[in-house]
């Protein structure tokens, strides 16, 4: 097997100048060229292929690598795949050339900038599941799917998918053998380990890939080695909803018969989630993330509800103590004749002059108060009840769905705070019965007349 001496001083088939090594690993090299044939010296990507390595020799290794060389041009014809520029071969290796895409890769980006969010995710799983759609439906597995062979174009941000150079035609009978491990250990599927790679295996491939972005941690720490379990969960930055929870971990199931099968029913169970607006990156991903949670939450709703009743007690004893309307039973006793909305309109209608002074004046105050004590007591026990419906409503919409419904929750638990405060809490108090006196005397004295 010979190799290039000095790479940077090379040109290979007569025209492609080597800049420098990008890549390197055991079946080849990787090199950014620049192709002196052209007036503007596009730059490109040589591949270098060594098929010794992979166990081919002769006439039978020219012969796969032109079959696998033309497969690549046709997959070129996708916008999100690198374009074969040429294929030749030299001194005993075998060369590729495709498109030079100008954009940091995943892994770089990750670095730069930190875990991704849902939302990020969705947008890369949107993005690169119609290519393996496209690459599969040609027969073509990829085998290397990874951070660092996703590239961000940096004219337009568009994701694409490189570094061909494992992928492997995959017909009922190549895949019934046991070929060779190609790919990056951590991201690599059981199956593709053993060397019976499937169409299964770049969603796998995929599905790891998302956790590392999402955690920013190497998927060998992502896996619980003694239970063969992934605990992904337990090392995310961002919070994850169920649904794509539940997308990811059929991605990563062990056997090929458990997870997805084929691109489009991974895209079909993600399309409620495409909205921009169905799914907060703030949504907690429910039980399933963290058990104790919910628990949490409803303790925490608890003890503001609890907070919201000594709130109001407070209120109401400061009232009380400068306003004292719960301890003067005078006050009460003069109402009670006139929350009898039935008596003879004649007898009611006694002329302002023949009442005493003082119950003149008692009147006049509790004109000025009964208005606000009978807004304030409809504005909160409708508040109250309004918040029960709603939040049933929200929560049990929320459950149906696979949401998070701790919200909905919430709203009911502060209504049927509201609720019991002023039924239990005032009447404690005894500012109950001077609400429910206040609110009776409203409709007989909203039609006293004046003195």
């Amino acid at each position: 097997m010979s190799d290039l001496k000095e790479p940077e001083l090379s040109i290979l088939h007569g025209k492609y100048r080597i800049l420098r090594v990008i890549g390197q690993g055991g079946f080849g090299k990787t090199f950014l060229a620049i192709d002196e044939s052209q007036p503007s010296l596009p730059r490109c990507v040589v591949k270098q292929f060594f098929p010794h390595n992979l166990g081919n020799s002769g006439e039978m290794a020219a012969a796969l690598f032109r079959q696998e060389a033309e497969r690549l041009k046709e997959l070129g014809s996708h916008p999100q795949i690198p374009g074969l520029l040429d294929y030749f071969e030299q001194d005993g290796n075998q060369f590729i050339v495709q498109q030079f895409i100008n954009g940091p890769n995943l892994e770089e980006e990750l670095g730069l900038e930190g875990p991704l969010s849902e939302r990020q995710i969705q947008d890369l799983l949107k993005d690169i599941l119609p290519v393996l759609e496209f690459i599969h439906s040609h027969h073509v597995i990829h085998r290397d799917i990874k951070p660092a062979n996703i590239i961000r174009q940096r004219v337009d941000g568009q994701l694409i998918l490189v570094d061909f150079g494992a992928s492997k035609y995959s017909s009922e009978t190549v895949m019934a053998k046991t070929g060779t491990l190609i790919g990056s250990p951590a991201y690599t599927a059981p199956e593709q380990v053993m060397g019976k790679a499937q169409f299964s295996s770049d969603l796998y491939s995929l599905g790891v890939t998302c956790l590392h972005l999402l955690t920013q941690i190497q998927p060998f720490e992502l896996m619980d080695h003694a239970e063969g379990t992934w605990v992904w969960r337990d090392y995310l930055s961002n919070s994850v909803s169920q649904q794509l929870g539940q997308v990811l971990d059929k991605l990563l199931e062990r056997g090929t018969r458990k997870r997805y099968q084929f691109a489009t029913e991974v895209l079909q169970d993600l399309a409620p989630t495409q909205p921009s607006a169905s799914v907060p990156d703030d949504m907690v991903e429910g039980e399933k993330k963290s058990p104790g949670k919910l628990r949490s939450k409803i303790v925490a709703v608890s003890l503001a509800g609890i907070v919201w009743c000594v709130t109001l007690a407070g209120i109401g004893v400061g009232v009380n103590h400068f306003f004292p309307l719960g301890k003067q039973p005078d006050l009460i006793h003069a109402l009670q004749p006139q929350v009898q909305p039935r008596q003879d309109p004649v007898l009611r209608r006694v002329p302002s002059s023949q009442k005493s002074q003082q119950q003149a004046e008692k009147d006049e105050e509790l004109k000025t108060w009964v208005p606000l004590f009978t807004l304030v007591k409809s504005i909160v026990l409708f508040f109250g009840s309004s918040s029960i419906l709603l939040g049933g409503v929200r929560a049990m919409r929320a459950h149906a769905i696979g949401e998070d419904y701790s919200p909905g929750l919430t709203l009911v638990m502060s209504g049927v705070t509201i609720i019991i405060t002023f039924n239990i809490v005032l009447p404690i108090l005894g500012l109950g019965d001077i609400l429910d006196t206040t609110t009776s005397a409203a409709l007989t004295l909203r039609h006293e007349p004046r003195k």
